[in-house]
């Protein structure tokens, strides 16, 4: 009987085995063809249970002397960013040195601005606060995103915002709550924000590949972040200054340093009490998605079963990152990369990757990419001209590794005379388009309209 039992054992031990295999051969395939397709420069890690199934690193960290990403580069992780904030905030709760329902006014005094004795922190967590964001601010985008400013000079240049207020809003994504509350916890402990972290949260987990970045610092490991602008192709991002997103997306980590805080936040649990844990990953507000603090919260159903799907994203000039936890069977997803679209053209979203890992993992059909044949014209365009680039179409359209459509057809033409003001080359991409899908409401109504405005 007991041999009988151990037959049974390492036959299960042998199929898991080989599923496993088929996971990691899958998953692989699919991250190997999105980076030849230039839609994936960067890091992942997937993870079952204890079980790493998948990490590996993917195109270049650095462009002018062709290095390559590895598996322990660094990346920032815009606004994944969050749920670090968040943590910390809730952390300092359960030290009983912030209240949730405390408001601006009580911990930063020299907030004088809408909302000061009104808004909470639990408000902020939220994103139910009614403030303005910091886009509102005069000339924040084009110049004073790049200064430099210490707390106080930080809370002088939010006093300026003067828009409206409306708290009964309801659930509106703010990026200025997220500083505020790192404010906050400064004011709290007397510490700055990147010294709190390293305190509190990352020595603890042992994340001693992360820090709260400074634009001054060099990190041999750091993966320097570039854009893919439509005309132009990879190009270095506009300078941030770190001080502006030091609560809402200044993080620089790893995807092993991201498994370490995973597991934390998903199973150990030990940074602060068990009610606050569950507080965090409870839906607070709705939106396309709920989200608790820090994190959106939603469910999938796939295989008849409804799947609590925990995860946040980041964008950040240069960078973007996708964290995804599937509660049931303690499945992470960690992706990283050092590449930012500045084109709608062939660009995939670490979200639109994210469930093709989840539909391999869960033995449901997943599709390999294609090439935007929209987006290399876009680029022949700018090197080369248009007519170079209408050529060179028929031999896209009969490669079986790309792909073309009205959509992409008319965004193409869209931002050729709107991001560039090339009206001839956005017409001639017109014609070519509606030679193509002649009975195309999109792209005759388009077209109609340029020809309309000349």
């Amino acid at each position: 009987m007991k041999a009988k039992y151990f037959t049974i054992i390492i036959l299960l031990l042998f199929l898991n085995s080989v599923y496993s295999q088929a996971i990691k051969e899958n998953i692989n395939e699919l991250m190997t063809e999105y980076s030849n397709n230039e839609k994936f420069n960067g890091t992942i890690l997937v993870k079952k249970g204890n079980q790493i199934i998948y990490e590996d690193a993917f195109g270049l960290a650095n462009r002018e002397w062709d290095l390559k990403n590895e598996t322990d580069s660094k990346f920032l992780i815009g606004s994944l960013s969050k749920s670090f904030t968040a943590l910390i905030t809730l952390i300092l709760v359960d030290e009983g040195l912030i209240d949730l329902n405390g408001t601006i006014g009580v911990y930063i005094p020299d907030y004088k601005n809408i909302g000061r004795d009104k808004v909470t922190v639990y408000q902020l967590l939220t994103h139910t606060s009614g403030l303005p964001d910091l886009g509102q601010l005069n000339d924040f985008s084009k110049k004073r995103i790049r200064w430099i400013y210490n707390s106080g000079q930080y809370i002088e240049l939010i006093n300026e915002l003067d828009s409206i207020y409306n708290q009964n809003e309801g659930f509106k994504y703010n990026n200025l709550g997220y500083n505020l509350l790192a404010l906050i916890c400064e004011k709290v402990t007397n510490m700055e924000f990147g010294e709190l972290l390293n305190f509190k949260i990352f020595t603890p987990l042992g994340m001693t590949n992360t820090s709260l970045d400074k634009n001054l610092d060099i990190d041999k490991k750091r993966a320097d972040g570039y854009e893919w602008h439509l005309l132009e192709g990879y190009m270095h991002p506009s300078y941030i200054e770190n001080c502006q997103i030091k609560g809402l997306g200044g993080i620089l980590t790893t995807v092993r340093d991201l498994d370490l805080y995973g597991e934390e936040c998903f199973e150990k649990q030990k940074l602060m009490s068990d009610s606050l844990y569950k507080e965090m990953f409870t839906p607070h507000a709705n939106s396309w998605q709920n989200y608790g603090y820090g994190w959106w919260i939603t469910d999938r159903k796939i295989n008849n079963d409804s799947l609590r799907i925990i995860n946040h994203g980041g964008s950040i000039d240069g960078y973007k990152s996708y964290f995804t936890r599937v509660v049931n069977d303690s499945l992470t997803i960690i992706i990283l990369r050092n590449s930012y679209m500045r084109t709608e053209l062939g660009n995939i979203d670490l979200y639109h990757i994210t469930n093709q890992i989840i539909n391999i993992v869960y033995n449901k059909k997943y599709s390999l990419p294609q090439k935007s044949i929209a987006c290399e014209m876009g680029y022949i365009i700018g090197q080369v001209g248009i007519d170079k680039a209408i050529e060179k179409y028929a031999d896209f359209k009969d490669n079986a590794n790309y792909y073309i459509n009205e959509y992409e057809f008319n965004q193409l033409g869209k931002e050729l005379l709107e991001n560039y003001g090339l009206a001839e080359a956005s017409k001639e991409i017109y014609e070519l388009a509606l030679n193509e899908f002649p009975n195309s409401f999109l792209l005759n109504f388009s077209f109609g309209t340029i020809l309309y405005v000349d």
